[in-house]
């Protein structure tokens, strides 16, 4: 196992974009699953949401909101079960909504919190229904439903106040990624292209989450709908060309065993309750048999981007964030990968940013262009 430290290059960066985080703060999501919620606290933020957390079937949720949620948490409707992993759930019998409480089976009866569950939904709930009344938030639904379906729910929530859905798609052949408009009134309609990754891996496509809602935001608001582009980051150093593409030599890692630690390093002196982001570019070659390849921090990560394993001979970056507590005087940051031994793949450009994702920057120079005649032969363990 290499250390990262040695080749690590520091970051302070103060983008548009993470100083524009707070408008995340106006958008609250109302299912279909937690990624939105997800979102929120991968960029630092904690807000009260009924929904946060919550899977919320989208017929049921047109039935609560036209029935102004009155039996939702209503005497009998909760009930705690076991789900995944052994944490403990909770279930609105009328409605199917269901949500993590946060404690594990194996620690808790659930007759113990059941009655801390129903506060709790009573209290979201007359949130929701003042936010909805007031018609300040854009209210996120992540799910890709048929027009009526979406329809039905912004009639719903407009019948409490003036509320904009922001419904997210996927792309097509007319539907960029990125793009962002009014579909009807009281309906915006975003497509992230990248959306799917969260239900098969778990990683949140960050980035691309605060462009569409930025200019969502800006829509509904009318001003500009392009953040102000950074440009006080600090310049990177050599060896770099004119296209800020690193002309180092990059590292190649080879796996041992189904999942290891490639390479390390310790980061000391964070500030805590901030974000921080460490990332690397990634070079899987035509035959590489690995199942994973990610970045981990501990004793916590916050938000992701693995490997995209299908990508292969080309750069693509990973990263992976996280936010020390006062009690961290210093973080763990790791290179991991799966696979059967001697699965090869080469790494390039590590930085930690001052940020809660990376800031864009070229890809490193491809390695056929870098090391034309070696390409392939150099193996120096990692």
């Amino acid at each position: 196992m290499s250390v990262l430290s040695r080749s690590v290059q520091w970051i302070k960066n103060k983008t548009g974009f993470a100083e524009n985080r707070h408008l995340l703060l106006d958008f609250e999501s109302i299912g279909y699953d937690c990624e939105f919620g997800l979102v929120q606290r991968y960029w630092g933020l904690e807000p009260l949401g009924l929904f946060r957390f919550t899977s919320a079937p989208i017929n049921e949720l047109i039935a609560a909101l036209d029935t102004d949620f009155i039996e939702y948490g209503a005497e009998g409707d909760l009930s705690i079960f076991e789900g995944p992993e052994d944490h403990l759930f909770c279930r609105s019998t009328r409605y199917g909504f269901s949500y993590n409480t946060c404690c594990l089976a194996s620690q808790t009866e659930p007759s113990a919190i059941v009655d801390r569950e129903y506060k709790k939904v009573r209290y979201l709930k007359e949130r929701f229904l003042e936010d909805l009344a007031a018609g300040q938030k854009i209210f996120v639904r992540n799910e890709v439903g048929d027009a009526d379906e979406t329809e039905n729910l912004a009639r719903a929530l407009r019948r409490h106040g003036p509320a904009t859905l922001l419904s997210i798609v996927a792309p097509t052949d007319r539907r960029r990624a990125g793009d962002v408009g009014w579909r009807a009134d009281g309906i915006i309609e975003a497509t992230i292209d990248t959306a799917v990754l969260f239900r098969r891996s778990g990683s949140v496509p960050l980035e691309d989450w605060l462009t569409v809602c930025g200019r969502a935001h800006a829509l509904v608001h009318g001003q500009d709908a392009e953040p102000e582009p950074a440009d006080d980051a600090e310049a990177p150093c050599e060896p770099f060309d004119r296209e800020g593409r690193d002309r180092s030599d990059p590292s190649i890692h080879l796996l041992s065993s189904d999942e290891v630690v490639l390479a390390s390093a310790s980061a000391r002196k964070l500030r805590s309750g901030e974000m921080y982001a460490f990332s690397a570019w990634i070079w899987l070659p035509a035959d590489f048999a690995g199942t994973r390849v990610a970045i981990d921090f501990l004793p916590v990560r916050y938000g992701y981007f693995d490997a995209d394993l299908s990508k292969r001979e080309c750069w693509q970056r990973i990263w992976a964030s996280c936010k020390p507590r006062v009690q961290d005087t210093e973080v763990q940051i790791r290179l991991i990968g799966r696979g059967p031994p001697n699965a090869c793949f080469w790494s390039a450009d590590w930085r930690l940013e001052a940020s809660p994702y990376p800031t864009s920057r070229p890809a490193p120079i491809p390695l056929v262009e870098l090391h034309p005649d070696e390409f392939g032969d150099r193996v120096e363990r990692a």
